[in-house]
């Protein structure tokens, strides 16, 4: 990807180790410090991420088309991040609440030095 247009073909061919190195590195940056549990189940879908399906996800969750510049892991962390959110949340079981209630109690019982 180059965002300069009419780039000669002797730049390309000049690239030393090092460049490609740095490149790659740039590639594979987080670029953002948002995060995502571990808590998702299920599968992760086997359908190869293309161009097309990338603008379609922007088109559907409003994104600009600015952010096509922008870096590849930046801009596919904010589709998640949109999809995320504009998702209903999640119900919890009974089970849920209960166990996340009798951890809050634990650590704060803990954190007071208390019984009850």
């Amino acid at each position: 990807m180059t965002l300069n247009e009419n780039v000669k073909p002797e730049v390309y061919n000049n690239l030393t180790a090092l460049n490609f190195r740095d490149i790659n590195n740039y590639i594979n940056a987080p670029m953002t410090a948002t995060y995502f549990s571990a808590g998702q189940k299920g599968r992760p879908s086997r359908e190869k991420t293309t161009a097309e399906l990338i603008y379609y996800w922007m088109i559907m969750l409003n994104i600009p088309i600015e952010w096509e510049n922008r870096h590849l892991n930046r801009l596919l962390t904010l589709i998640k991040v949109c999809s995320i959110k504009s998702q209903k949340p999640k119900k919890k079981s009974r089970r849920e609440i209960m166990a996340r209630n009798t951890a809050l109690n634990a650590s704060r019982r803990k954190q007071l030095g208390t019984r009850g």
